[in-house]
């Protein structure tokens, strides 16, 4: 019988995973010992990357397919080296609804050019708000009256009215359109 070698991770051996959130671009590859939780692993990309409190965050493993229990350690669930990691906010308490004070990833476009900014808004932004810094960072043109369009909502919004009462969503698409001379 011929003997066979196999490839044992000890404690002390690091591990090099992608670390991702799945709500912006951010992403890292960092080393981790297998003896290291879930849990610590979530505290330490919360304090790096500032997210923030409000939510109930998971961790997903691509290759694998599935949630992790938090409680568990690396080397229980079997990471490998350069797995990837997705954290994901699953909203507060247990809910879908998201936190008040999280702030949202849109994308803003301007309907006349190809210019798009990612901006992140807090949910107590005004549309109102959104579009004056619109017009001051893209320098659009006076004389006109402009309103913004939700993509997903196929809709015109009330400029008054604030991100959060329309239920806008992370990455909703708004356009900003010239409606024609005002007055």
């Amino acid at each position: 019988m011929a003997a066979t070698t196999t490839e044992m991770t000890t404690a002390t051996t690091p591990i090099e995973i992608m670390l991702k959130d799945a709500t912006s671009a951010r992403q890292a590859t960092i080393e981790v010992l297998p003896d290291v939780t879930f849990t610590e692993l979530l505290a330490s990309a919360k304090d790096a990357w500032s997210l923030p409190d409000g939510y109930e965050y998971i961790i997903r493993v691509a290759r694998l397919g599935r949630q992790v229990v938090l409680s568990h350690t690396i080397q229980a669930i079997g990471i490998r080296d350069h797995d990837v990691l997705e954290i994901q906010a699953q909203g507060v308490a247990g809910s879908t609804t998201l936190a008040p004070s999280a702030p949202i990833e849109i994308i803003l476009k301007d309907a006349t050019s190809a210019r798009q900014n990612i901006v992140d808004v807090l949910p107590d932004v005004t549309f109102t708000e959104l579009l004056k810094t619109a017009k001051d960072v893209w320098a659009l043109p006076d004389g006109y009256e402009y309103i913004i369009r939700v993509s997903r909502l196929g809709r015109q919004v009330v400029l008054s009215h604030t991100i959060q009462a329309i239920g806008l969503r992370d990455h909703d698409v708004l356009e900003i359109q010239a409606q024609g001379v005002a007055g």
